[in-house]
């Protein structure tokens, strides 16, 4: 029967751990090639990463130790073997509700310890801390620049993020320039996170969780605006201008698609070396627009970014 994880990271370690601890049980070696010989073997491993999955859910981003831990744990329940007969109910994801819930809130405590006392933030998996979305129509500003898009993300890892926007701005003059410009901002405070104005969540963000010498922040994730003076931000640093595109489109242009996409994280990238965002504190993206004659509006905005 076919199932759909909610968490499919979860379900992955759950079932690699178990399909491992039943294939190679401790002591022996793995010497059989016929595949379909697995198959029943297979069978119970799926069922248990169900009941995993299930106890574990889908609200809980899962870190790179919740991964890890599950699997080990997940190999160390079957290293004697499948459970004997390989039939109902061992061969049935209710038959495993108990120990998986127990697994879950084993793995669960490692995240309270670490959290506190240790005040450590483990780091997490490849792609969970990301936000992305698209948003509809937004008016451009006039003569100041107008922050028309942003995203931002909580730094819970390497602290180096790729970001990417593109929009559609189709209704200049063929006498009009518009200016695109991206800066990247950080929190202006440790442990004071930035916060926006006058904006509107357009897609998903990872929630927030306590940092290190930060709090919990909920409103991670992509949002715009369309009122006249943009999105506002408060308690951020003096951030850095990442790119200026100069756009001119007139009648023949329209439709035409600009887009940007960069690597970003404390600094400018230079020869230097690296400078990620400490972990703990804010990357915010800013995507403004000007006009050197009047407010255009956009049409819709994709925005993104994610914690490599």
């Amino acid at each position: 029967m076919a199932y759909i994880p909610l968490n499919v990271q979860v379900y992955s370690a759950a079932f690699a751990g178990a399909v491992a601890g039943i294939g190679v049980p401790n002591g022996a070696f793995i010497i059989d090639p016929t595949t379909a010989d697995y198959a029943p073997a297979v069978s119970v491993a799926a069922v248990y990463a169900q009941a995993v999955d299930t106890a574990w859910g889908a609200v809980i981003v899962a870190n790179s130790y919740d991964l890890g831990a599950i699997q080990v744990a997940s190999s160390n329940l079957f290293v004697r073997g499948a459970g004997y007969p390989i039939a109902a109910p061992v061969n049935t994801q209710a038959n495993w509700t108990t120990v998986a819930v127990a697994l879950v809130a084993l793995v669960r405590q490692g995240d309270t310890n670490a959290s506190a006392p240790q005040n450590i933030t483990l780091p997490g998996a490849s792609g969970t801390n990301r936000a992305y979305g698209t948003g509809g129509a937004t008016t451009a500003g006039q003569a100041t620049i107008t922050v028309i898009a942003a995203v931002k993300l909580i730094a819970k890892g390497s602290g180096l993020f790729k970001g990417w926007c593109n929009l559609v701005w189709d209704a200049l003059t063929a006498t009009e320039v518009g200016t695109m410009t991206v800066k990247v901002f950080t929190d202006a405070v440790a442990g004071t996170p930035l916060t926006l104005g006058a904006n509107g969540s357009v897609g998903f963000g990872t929630s927030g969780v306590a940092q290190p010498g930060n709090v919990a922040v909920a409103n991670n994730g992509p949002f715009t605006a369309n009122n006249a003076t943009g999105i506002t931000i408060a308690g951020a640093s003096a951030g850095y201008t990442e790119d200026v595109k100069a756009i001119t489109e007139g009648t023949a242009a329209a439709g035409a698609i600009y887009a940007w996409e960069n690597i970003v994280g404390l600094a400018a990238p230079s020869s230097a070396g690296e400078t990620p965002i400490v972990v703990g504190k804010t990357c915010l993206v800013t995507v403004s627009l000007t006009n050197s004659a009047a407010a255009r509006a956009t049409g819709n905005i994709s925005i993104g970014m994610y914690e490599l």
